[in-house]
């Protein structure tokens, strides 16, 4: 964010593309482009695809001038725009950090960013506050998770990338965090104007581009009811082979149970439904991919399924993000499950936990990946 902590990061992973003006990285599986084709025009601009571009998003500067040539000195890139200086540099986390350096006091107390991204692409608004069974992190509330309704073999839970939240420091370290507003095509980005109006320039305003797939907040997981949600399966029939869970924080005993269900088609209540295949995860770990075996349940073409778990403890955290649908719970004891057939289903919250199974078609051709949590009441959902 500030000059200071940049002395601090490891920011050779930016490389310069030949007779170009556009700087690439590869960020935990996303393919990252800063710049532009043109070698005399560099474009403020990022743009940031997943899986064979099949899905992608493009941010830039609306405040355009003409002639400016940028900076590079082989970690980090930087444009004068009129009053503002834009930074682009990788952090150790591995995130894209973009600064907008405001070097006197601006006019508005908006900055506007232009959005265009693949269809398909949902941005999702996150929590401003925690409660006891739902851990939102500071920089995460009053943020934005990216989401993908297409639901095939490499979404895993469907998260494409995290908007983090915003904030903004001065020249003498005094910083506050901005509000975000994402409508249509146009990301604007609020300073509070108090603080400009005092502050000492320049103020550096830090939108933090984040490319985990895996929720940012963390669920409680009970003891008393089977929680998840659904997803649409590939349109291939096959077997479950793995399912896999992110995992934040594990109580005592630490085991945590796994299902597919088979689910209402229409409304997505798997209640009544029968187990298609259930197993237990003994002594997971705090990890972003605890694995445990499937028992091979036969997974029908483009059908959904319910997909959940139940812990032992009552004191498991699972990660994930808001996103404003219902996840299906219903009242169980740890030792009951799985049962033969699914309860009474309520709908509960609107978080979609990072769980995801693997998915092996018939014969043994391939083995992608079931789309769980992420994807599962969004709407007009893309099916490969």
């Amino acid at each position: 964010m500030a000059d200071g902590r940049i002395l601090m990061m490891d920011l050779s992973v930016l490389e310069k593309v030949d007779a170009r003006s556009e700087y690439i990285a590869t960020l935990k599986d996303c393919d990252v482009k800063v710049g532009g084709v043109n070698p005399s025009d560099f474009v403020p601009s990022i743009n940031m695809s997943r899986w064979n571009d099949e899905c992608w998003l493009n941010v830039k500067s609306t405040n355009l001038g003409i002639g400016e040539k940028e900076v590079f000195d082989g970690k980090c890139v930087s444009l004068q725009l009129r009053n503002e200086r834009h930074r682009y540099y990788v952090d150790k986390s591995n995130n894209l950090e973009y600064e907008i350096v405001l070097q006197s006091r601006p006019v508005s107390n908006q900055i506007e960013l232009e959005l265009a991204f693949s269809k398909g692409l949902e941005f999702c608004p996150q929590p401003p506050v925690s409660t006891n069974d739902v851990r939102v992190p500071e920089d995460v509330r009053d943020s934005y998770a990216v989401y993908c309704k297409h639901s095939n073999n490499r979404y895993k839970s469907g998260k494409f990338c995290h908007l983090y939240r915003i904030a903004a420091m001065d020249q003498l370290g005094h910083s506050r965090w901005c509000k975000q507003e994402i409508k249509d095509s146009l990301w604007t980005i609020i300073l509070p104007q108090d603080f400009l109006d005092t502050a000492t320039y320049p103020i550096t305003v830090d939108p933090v581009l984040g490319y985990d797939t895996i929720g940012a907040s963390t669920q409680r997981v009970y003891n008393t009811m089977k929680m998840g949600a659904s997803f649409m399966s590939p349109a291939i029939a096959g077997i479950a082979t793995l399912f896999h869970a992110a995992i934040s924080s594990v109580g005592s005993p630490p085991n945590q149970k796994f299902a597919i269900y088979d689910t209402d088609q229409a409304t997505e209540n798997p209640g009544g439904k029968p187990l298609i295949d259930g197993v237990e995860m003994t002594n997971p770990s705090v990890s972003d991919d605890n694995q445990v075996a499937a028992q091979g349940g036969a997974i029908a073409a483009s059908t959904k399924y319910w997909i959940g778990t139940i812990c032992q403890s009552g004191n498991n955290y699972v990660k994930c993000d808001f996103i404003g649908n219902p996840w299906i719970g219903s009242g169980t004891t740890y030792a009951a499950e799985w049962t033969a057939m699914f309860g009474p289903g309520t709908d509960w919250g609107g978080f979609c936990f990072s769980i995801w199974v693997d998915y092996e078609a018939a014969g043994g051709i391939s083995h992608p990946i079931l789309s769980g949590e992420g994807i599962h009441s969004i709407q007009d959902l893309i099916v490969r």
